[in-house]
């Protein structure tokens, strides 16, 4: 799993954002798994690379320091990882951050989402909490799907 990993994200040719995200808690321990898509493969039904899972970290606590070393074990394990051209997060900063310093030249992108839940709990928070009417702002910055772009869709 960790020499598949860098292969699949770090090309100039072909690559693709590998994802981590603390996913669930097992008692006193939280497990965060980094998953990958195999983009030699396609599936024939749905014509997309599958994800694959790669290495998964467990680890006690939701810390910058324990993401750092998570991520710094997990560069070191995964030779070339420092060269992915970028990896997602659930927008958690601990995570995101420990992962940037780690692996400097790989962009990190945001899950879209956890974008779009944090969107509509920004919305409730400036006090718009009707869906009818949380729904022309989500209209207008993601769209509507097979109708119209949003904002997040434009070229520049």
């Amino acid at each position: 799993m960790c020499s598949d990993l860098p292969k699949y994200t770090t090309s100039d040719l072909l690559s693709y954002p590998f994802c981590v995200d603390p996913t669930f808690k097992m008692g006193q321990f939280e497990v965060t798994p980094v998953v990958y898509k195999h983009l030699l493969l396609k599936s024939k039904r749905t014509k997309e690379s599958p994800v694959f899972l790669g290495p998964t970290m467990i680890h006690h606590k939701k810390t910058y320091e324990a993401y750092r070393t998570l991520a710094a074990t997990c560069a070191a394990k995964c030779k070339g990882l420092s060269k992915a051209k970028g990896f997602v997060t659930d927008g958690e900063d601990a995570l995101s951050r420990a992962f940037e310093d780690e692996l400097k030249k790989t962009r990190s992108l945001r899950c879209f989402k956890h974008f779009e839940t944090n969107c509509k709990e920004k919305l409730r928070a400036v006090g718009i909490r009707e869906a009818k009417e949380q729904r022309f702002f989500m209209q207008r910055v993601f769209g509507v799907p097979e109708k119209e772009n949003g904002i997040l869709d434009v070229a520049d």
